[in-house]
């Protein structure tokens, strides 16, 4: 009995198998080049300030993006990109998003910090100082910590809670008393007390 026709049959079959699938992954990392080349871009207009034009490339970008931490990157660039345009509660979202996506990773402390710029100037300072208490209880160790607690303390004050807008900042002079982050505290402690 002969077996080489169902040999040969099933070793061209491995054969097309091997070649198609190699012709997918390539496809697949040259879309995923791609998609990372159209983020670089995007993030350089961000720093460029040209938020409109970063906003384009990342909107169109999101949907074909398939990782979860570029998918969360994008959205933390949306969000600066609205920040830039002044439309805040865009940005709102895209750092919840952001948040959601990135839990465990350096994005998440940023995305949280500047959710809380957003409900600042938005003058939900409710908002703001519970995301800036939140910052301060997970991130406290973070360099961004400083400019956070100047923040809550701002925010307290503008809420009229000038007792524990005090304790913020008097906190934060503690801790870095040379800093600019003081200075500004300072600043606002000589509005508490004309109050």
């Amino acid at each position: 009995m002969d077996h080489r026709g169902p040999v040969v049959i099933g070793t061209g079959i491995l054969i097309v198998a091997s070649l198609l699938s190699s012709v997918f992954l390539l496809r697949n990392r040259q879309q995923r080049d791609a998609a990372l080349t159209r983020f670089a871009v995007a993030q350089s207009l961000v720093g460029a300030r040209k938020y409109d034009q970063a906003a384009l490339i990342l909107r169109d970008l999101k949907p074909t993006v398939t990782d979860k931490l570029l998918k969360a990157r994008i959205s933390y660039y949306e969000g600066v990109a609205a920040l830039g345009l002044n439309k805040f509660s865009e940005a709102k979202g895209f750092f919840i998003q952001t948040m959601d996506l990135s839990v465990g990773t350096p994005l998440r402390p940023l995305a949280l910090s500047n959710l809380g710029f957003a409900q600042e100037e938005e003058k939900d300072y409710e908002a703001a100082t519970q995301t800036y208490g939140r910052f301060m209880a997970e991130y406290g160790e973070h360099f961004l910590a400083p400019r956070v607690q100047l923040s809550l303390g701002r925010a307290l004050f503008s809420l009229g809670k000038f007792d524990e807008a005090k304790k913020a900042l008097v906190h934060l002079i503690d801790l870095y008393p040379t800093s600019t982050w003081a200075q500004n505290a300072r600043s606002i402690m000589d509005k508490l007390k004309t109050r």
